[in-house]
């Protein structure tokens, strides 16, 4: 029963990866690159990498964890040597709160190379580590963290079976005894190039065996069979056996060696890796080896253990990848049974399981659907699976008669409404839930929202589906709810509605920004003309339409003040961006300061579209999400600092995220953040909000902060509303200039009305939306080379108002 003490992951399959061999690679694009693979893969565990006082981000610890693998977490340090014990103790405490059960410090004790020389040389090694090790497993046994005693190196400078033994017979003796009961003890169990079988049997069957010499006629544990040799020393030792931990284990080839490895006989790794992983999910290694972690997923271009990486230079994949990806994983078997058997076609189930109805033997075989966990609560059925041949788009539509589907995709979670939808597919067009397949290759799954049940995998494996890396077919599956026996449910008397509750209070922190006289939401994008006739003309038409903000760019001091002024004094709120590339050297702060002197409120936006390689001095770099996360976050306090308010602009939401992350979700500095959207919305009506370009698009921003820090920062689009001519969607028509007049004003109207085009109550951290451009010599401006005097009119008719409020809500609730 060792295996059931310690904690897996949901559906573990018993394997996984060691990360790269660094502590570089966790940005969202990263998790975005490698987390589809993985999940393609199979695996449930991933060894990573860690400074001691810089966590890995917490959304990438996280997301690992919310798609069922279990992250160790393996602290690097420079040497072994002591550390600050409430130091480590915090760092592992914000781990566990986070949802990890295993760190590992002090890796490759037994390697001189890993201690200072004098600390080497000295007499009593083994004694001397376990001191230092014994308050780390003391921290994490506080911590609610299983101990992990840390990975040795096969064959290292002091032979590792003598090492652990010594080390184990002193912590016995030296810590508490739950201590030890919850220990795990970490392993390297290199193949090398020897046999699967390489030491079967331990040192019971290879008494000859001796440290750094085997008898010709004997074998050792320098092999993948490593976990027996070290389960006879903890069974010696502690008296039984404790959980073995493997932080990677390299198939073919010397693990530090820079020529021979992956590449050199790829089907030979290819064939190795799949009879390890087969092994591991059907139960025929021992109970007390928690997992296998191959090494290496992946490292950096001139890294010398490179060689070892599953995935090339280029990101090519390995033969063994793909063998990995097409070979059909199932959860671990423990105690060395083999995995039950699966019968091609179940009958039909009315409890306990989901029931088949009209499909194909060869679609059931390839369908992975979990049905209900609890036999009393009612489920959903399966009606029907359709596969669409012929056609290059890939999208999974979901038919039930329920208010959403969520949709787990290997590129993130999707929550969506059952629509009408003409141009679905023949049997999807009357209220069905749909969701493109970008990510393509991966791990799917839906669920039906306010049902826990849920559709793992639904028609996405295996070739019957004709489903491959270059062909992919809609997926169309039905859903009714039945009861527990299997029967469709008696209608229900719906239940009378619920009185009202009273309105929460307004919430303090957006009181807290400034607004304009008779602030009422709209605004316009200022041309790029900061001479003062320019400036003195935008102001006029904008006053003429009752406009109360603007966006002005500029550059420089002398142009902010000067203009900044001229729109403040005549009643519209200037938001000011500078002109300038991303780069450390524009002080920010010093606008702010320059704003507040002069009595304008500071709305300082920081930098823009990082995504677009135009905004960088030097062309966009490739890790340019990192560097402009922190760059970011250093002027946004700087600008806090000075008493202004700091706007995070961008395109994308997993740069939002970043965002958080390096600034922190419990920064003070979110008390004064505004964002920054750009609600371009092509030629899509107002009411469009399938993606990110749309007038709504905010909404997307909003989920991302109301999840990550609790509330929503306020929101002003500083660009945005409909491109004259735009004409991206042919289902809708070009945007001429009554197409852009009425859009606009209906845009507009949401301040007046209080609700959005979607029919939701407009929320209060919407503080104004300026659509692109008033002024300008291009087709695009309102004052232009083709003047949108449709347009104009269709605003000034608006009357005059002061913004309506929506539903008003505390910070943290649903906006």
């Amino acid at each position: 029963m060792t295996l059931e003490r310690y904690w897996r992951p949901n559906n573990d399959t018993g394997f996984g990866f060691h990360y790269y061999p660094d502590t570089e690679h966790y940005s969202p694009y990263d998790l975005k690159r490698w987390l589809p693979e993985l999940k393609s893969m199979g695996t449930s565990w991933l060894a990573v990498l860690s400074g001691l006082e810089t966590p890995i981000p917490e959304f990438f610890v996280k997301k690992l964890i919310a798609n069922e693998i279990e992250p160790i977490v393996r602290v690097a340090t420079p040497a072994i040597q002591p550390l600050d014990r409430s130091a480590l103790g915090e760092l592992l405490r914000v781990y566990a709160s986070w949802g990890v059960h295993y760190v590992e410090v002090f890796c490759d004790a037994n390697c001189a190379s890993r201690w200072p020389l004098r600390d080497w040389c000295c007499v009593s090694l083994v004694e001397r580590f376990v001191d230092l090790l014994v308050p780390c497993l003391e921290e994490m046994h506080v911590a609610g963290l299983h101990p992990v005693f840390p990975a040795l190196r096969p064959h290292g400078d002091y032979w590792d079976l003598s090492f652990l033994q010594i080390a184990l017979e002193l912590l016995t003796a030296s810590v508490n005894g739950s201590l030890i009961e919850s220990m795990v003890v970490g392993m390297h169990n290199h193949a090398f190039d020897k046999p699967l079988s390489w030491g079967q049997g331990g040192q019971k069957r290879w008494s000859t065996a001796r440290p750094y010499f085997s008898p010709q006629e004997s074998q050792d544990h320098i092999g993948y069979n490593l976990f027996e040799w070290y389960d006879e020393i903890i069974q010696a030792t502690v008296g039984h056996s404790l959980g073995l931990i493997c932080m990677g284990g390299a198939v073919v080839g010397d693990p530090n060696s820079s020529t021979n490895g992956v590449w050199t006989n790829q089907g030979g790794h290819s064939d190795r890796a799949v009879a390890i992983a087969t092994m591991v999910m059907d139960g025929s290694v021992p109970d007390y080896v928690v997992n296998h972690n191959f090494w290496l997923l992946a490292a950096k271009e001139g890294d010398p253990r490179r060689a070892q990486a599953w995935y090339g230079a280029q990101g090519e994949e390995s033969l063994a990848v793909t063998a990995m990806k097409g070979l059909l994983k199932h959860p671990r078997s423990p105690n060395g049974k083999s995995p039950p058997s699966v019968e091609p076609n179940p009958p039909p189930s009315p409890i306990g399981g989901v029931e088949f109805v009209g499909l194909s033997q060869e679609m059931i075989d390839a369908l992975r659907i979990s049905g209900p966990q609890r036999a009393t609560e009612p489920f959903w059925r399966v009606v029907r699976v359709e596969v669409q041949p012929a056609t290059q788009n890939m999208s999974a539509f979901v038919i039930a008669d329920a208010e959403a589907v969520g949709f787990s995709w290997p590129d993130g979670e999707h929550v969506v409404a059952p629509k009408d939808d003409p141009y679905a597919p023949a049997g999807a067009r009357q209220q069905a839930a749909s969701m493109p397949m970008f990510a393509g290759w991966g791990a799917y799954s839906a669920e039906v929202v306010s049902n826990s049940e849920k559709l793992s995998g639904f028609g996405l494996y295996g070739d019957n589906l004709e489903l491959t890396h270059t062909q992919h077919h809609p997926v169309i599956v039905s859903f009714r709810l039945v009861d527990p026996s299997g029967n469709d449910p008696p209608p229900t008397q719906p239940e009378p509605p619920s009185p009202p509750s009273p309105l929460p209070q307004t919430p303090v922190a957006y009181e807290a920004f400034r607004r304009p006289p008779g602030d009422n939401g709209m605004g316009i994008h200022f041309g790029l003309n900061t001479t003062s006739e320019a400036i003195s003309l935008d102001i006029r038409r904008a006053k003429d339409m009752k406009l109360t903000w603007a966006t002005l760019c500029y550059q420089g001091d002398e142009q902010l003040v000067r203009c900044a002024k001229m729109i403040w004094d005549a009643g519209i709120m200037p938001v000011c961006r500078q002109i300038t590339g991303v780069s450390r050297s524009y002080p920010f702060d010093r606008d702010a300061r320059v704003l507040m002197e002069n009595g304008i409120p500071a709305y300082i936006q920081i930098f823009n579209e990082p995504s677009d390689p135009r905004e960088w001095e030097r062309g966009r770099p490739k890790d340019y999400v990192d560097k402009w996360s922190g760059l970011w976050a250093q002027k946004a306090t700087e600008v806090y600092n000075a008493g202004g308010y700091p706007g995070l602009q961008c395109l994308q939401p997993e740069e939002a995220e970043a965002a958080i992350d390096v600034l922190g979700a419990d920064s003070q500095v979110w008390e004064r953040v505004w964002f920054c959207a750009h609600n371009y919305g092509l030629n899509h009506p107002p009411a469009w909000q399938e993606d990110y370009w749309c007038v709504l698009g905010f909404q997307f921003f909003a989920e991302v902060f109301k999840r990550r820090l609790g509330f929503v920062p306020p929101i002003i689009c500083g660009e945005g509303g409909w491109l004259y001519g735009a004409y991206d969607d042919h289902r809708y028509p070009r945007v001429d200039g009554m197409v852009h007049a009425r859009y606009t004003k209906e845009m507009f109207e949401w301040f007046r009305t209080g609700k959005l085009s979607n029919g939701e109550l407009l929320p209060d951290y919407l503080f104004a939306v300026c659509p692109w451009i008033l002024s300008d010599s291009t087709d695009e401006a309102w004052y232009g080379f083709t003047t949108k005097g449709l347009t104009i009119q269709a605003v000034g008719d608006i009357p005059e108002f002061t913004r309506a409020s929506s539903v008003p809500t505390k910070p943290g609730a649903q906006e």
